[in-house]
């Protein structure tokens, strides 16, 4: 059987497993396994064992993950843990975060073994490897779910992090001399990096040499990571095949000089030999030092299968080889499968591979000079002309954009990076540990040429084009990608690289069927606060941007990415219901990143963007969906909260509620002042706290839909037992954006209101992730 068929079976059978679980814990599965695999094997053949054993693997990754979760009498409690820290830590001027790994790794009574932590004490000064005794106070993994970015509860288990939390400040608190034997490597590679950092200047260029040197990116800014990432560069920071090769390449060829100059050792060693087995030495230690990342761990696993195989005088293709590295890493490392990086990895080898195609060799040692050059230009154009087009649908999909200058950014800074900043980084590394002061001097002048590299970079991504922001492709537009990579990758004889490129264009541009519901609305889980999208057939409106917090906002992590996902590119409004953080934290960064023509918001907002107040009695109507301000009344004297701007959405007689965060004094008057009687969704009024949702307002309005904006575990106990209870008598079902994720409305002409997509429940989430429970308000989980 050929290796890439068992790699075809392995993926199925892992994909399987991550996204359908089946019935029984990890000891009935491993039992079952026992008894079916041989069966299997015997009544079905390999295709059939290999298929059960990825599954089986998969499904028990998932048991075992749901199995360690904190137990709920540590959930929202102070205890105390001893642990190491294993991971490098990210710190800004408001704390650090990273991961903690208790030094009983057993996940018993409910304890977790691993927990991503933070702290907010900017004093605490975390290191990798070190041990400490901290005070804790955790909860379940988990994180915001949202349709586009990045999807913090699938990172979670991938890493197979079981709880996050916060480090307490506590006296207890205290580094401990336990010195864990599993974090040496960790602590090398920090140790190495310390050096790095002292050694280079402040800037940029430093925390892109410490990540590919010794794989430590948290230096890395995020307008550098942003920069690589719209030049689709993003790969050359992280330590895979391009990397390790150059090294395997510089061992062999000194390995087999080696033996020139010591002819004692060639009467033993052989060329090859000596060569092939430094190389491998090399691969593996890079790796090593790069902390075994997935491309890490592929490109050195195709090193030595490479190595291996010519110094014991074998042959065999390409794709095997690759293929048998994938089964290798999927069936070790199941949750791999959800990594970015695992298919940007081995899918780019693939084309490369590939796009060689059977004449890459022909003749090129019988060129000289310009037609040499030219033959060589001619493969690189050819080599990124097919990465560019093949790696579209998996950029889209990971990364909510696409490159188009990325193969023009490719063919000039690939060589420069492979032949000039990687050699000269990797050797002021060595010497920084052996000559301080000449270390010292090669970084300078490497980072002095990466500053120069990056400046060519911010100039390829200036132009408004240089990065394109589709909406997702449906599954007909993926289909035609399909079809058309299928015949661009082909063999040679089928091979239709115009048809298949066409293809892949067509299906790239290929618009989603148009919004045929009167009104969509969209309420994203951004924590404890609240941000809501409104779209009619041609207009969008934003009311809130979410909260923002040390570090972040809502606003860049959450919904520019999601308005992205759907292509949506320029808002028609923005609406601040209210100016506290938890509602306008994300204004700058929706303001920079996708913009928009009006920014309406209370008289208390004090933002320069501020084109409007909102007053009651405005009123617009875009699409025949109405938008009318219900509050404040100008010159009423509300408080802070009382001031919030409400918002109602009227269209084919169904009203939706937006009442940002007014107390009983303001539901009051609207329940007397205006019609409520026929909304069919609110947004309860701060969150769920006990000073809002009066009963008479809550009788008022009766809605269909009460939606609760909260975070998770949130400290001020919202919403409150009190409020609940309220909404419950007034005969709405209640949706808690916490435990359901984003949450989508649609108003149809004749049906009225309908829940169209409760995200933590989709089935596009691995069942590890998704809630247990059974979805609320008789939602039916969907794709």
């Amino acid at each position: 059987m050929k290796v890439a068929r068992v790699a075809l079976v392995v993926a199925l059978g892992v994909i399987a497993g991550v996204w359908i679980r089946f019935p029984g814990g990890p000891v009935c599965w491993l039992a079952a396994l026992i008894v079916i695999m041989p069966l299997a094997w015997w009544l079905g053949g390999q295709c059939m064992a290999f298929f059960l054993l990825a599954l089986g693997i998969a499904n028990l990754s998932g048991h075992w993950y749901q199995q360690t979760f904190p137990h709920t009498a540590l959930v929202g409690k102070s205890w105390l843990a001893k642990g190491c820290i294993n991971t490098f830590p990210h710190s800004t001027a408001q704390g650090s975060s990273f991961g903690f790994v208790l030094l009983n790794k057993r996940a018993t009574l409910g304890v977790p073994a691993k927990i991503f932590l933070r702290s907010y004490d900017p004093s605490f000064v975390a290191r990798a490897g070190d041990c400490w005794q901290l005070m804790l106070r955790v909860r379940r993994a988990s994180g915001h779910s949202n349709p586009g970015g990045t999807d913090r509860a699938l990172w979670l288990y991938r890493e197979r992090y079981t709880a996050t939390g916060y480090v307490r400040a506590s006296p207890l608190n205290k580094p401990l001399a336990t010195v864990c034997c599993d974090h040496s490597l960790l602590r090398l590679r920090a140790s190495i990096a310390s050096k790095l950092f002292q050694a280079m200047p402040d800037g940029p260029a430093a925390g892109v040499i410490n990540g590919i040197t010794v794989g430590v990116r948290v230096g890395i800014t995020p307008s550098v990571w942003s920069l690589f990432r719209g030049t689709g560069t993003s790969h050359l920071l992280a330590i895979s095949g391009l990397h390790i090769a150059l090294i395997a390449s510089f061992l062999w060829w000194a390995g087999r000089a080696l033996l020139r100059f010591m002819p004692a050792l060639s009467r033993r060693f052989s060329y090859e030999h000596c060569g092939g087995y430094l190389a491998i030495l090399g691969a593996l230690g890079y790796a090593a030092l790069a902390g075994f990342a997935i491309p890490t761990v592929r490109a050195a696993g195709l090193v030595v299968c490479a190595v291996l195989l010519r110094v014991h005088c074998r042959s065999s293709p390409a794709l095997q080889v690759l293929s048998f590295m994938l089964i290798c890493t999927l069936l070790v490392a199941p949750r791999a499968i959800l990594a970015p990086g695992l298919w940007l990895s081995y899918f780019a080898v693939f084309v490369l591979v590939r796009s060689a195609g059977p004449d890459a060799n022909t003749r090129i040692g019988l060129i000289r000079g310009i037609r040499r050059l030219m033959y060589l230009l001619s493969v690189g154009i050819r080599t990124q002309f097919f990465l560019w087009v093949s790696l579209s649908l998996p950029t889209i999909f990971m990364f909510g954009q696409y490159s188009l200058v990325a193969p023009f950014a490719n063919l000039l800074l690939t060589p420069l990076f492979v032949f000039i900043v990687l050699p000269l980084a990797l050797l002021g590394t060595v010497a920084v540990i052996i000559a301080p002061k000449a270390g010292e001097l090669i970084l300078a002048q490497t980072v002095r040429l990466l500053e120069l590299t990056l400046e060519g970079l911010a100039l390829l991504a200036q132009p408004d084009w240089s990065v394109w922001y589709p909406s997702m492709p449906g599954l007909g537009a993926i289909a035609l990608i399909a079809v058309g990579l299928a015949l661009l990758l082909a063999p040679a004889p089928v091979r239709q690289v115009f048809l298949g490129s066409l293809l892949v264009a067509i299906g790239l541009l290929w618009q989603p069927a148009p919004n045929t519901a009167s009104v969509r609305v969209t309420v994203y889980d951004v924590g404890q606060g609240t941000a809501a999208l409104i779209r009619t057939a041609r207009h969008v409106v934003l009311i809130d941007t979410g909260p923002r917090w040390p570090g972040g906002d809502a606003g860049r992590q959450t919904i520019v990415p999601a308005l992205r996902a759907i292509g949506v590119n320029h808002l028609d409004a923005v609406i601040i219901s209210h100016g506290d953080a938890d509602h306008s934290g994300g204004l700058a960064a929706v303001l920079d990143d996708i913009g928009t023509d009006i920014v309406l918001g209370p008289p208390a907002l004090d933002y320069p963007g501020t084109s409007a107040v909102c007053r009651r009695g405005m009123k617009w109507t875009w699409d025949g969906v109405e938008f009318v301000v219900l509050h404040p009344a100008k010159h009423a004297g509300w408080s802070d909260n009382n001031a919030s701007c409400v918002i109602a959405v009227r269209a084919e007689n169904e009203t939706l509620l937006f009442p940002g965060d007014i107390e009983f004094t303001a539901e009051q008057v609207l329940a007397a002042r205006e019609k409520l009687s026929n909304t069919s969704a609110v947004l309860v009024p701060h969150h769920g706290s006990k000073s809002s949702s009066s009963e008479r307002f809550a009788a008022a309005t009766s809605p269909r839909y009460a939606i609760y904006t909260t975070g998770e575990g949130n400290r001020w106990g919202f919403p409150r037992a009190v409020v609940q209870k309220r909404w419950r008598a007034s005969g709405a079902c209640e949706l808690n954006t916490a435990y359901t994720g984003a949450i989508e409305l649609v108003v149809k002409d004749g049906e009225g209101v309908q829940l169209t997509s409760l995200h933590r429940y989709r089935w596009r989430r691995p069942w590890a992730v998704r809630p247990v429970t059974r979805a609320p308000c008789g939602y039916r989980a969907g794709l």
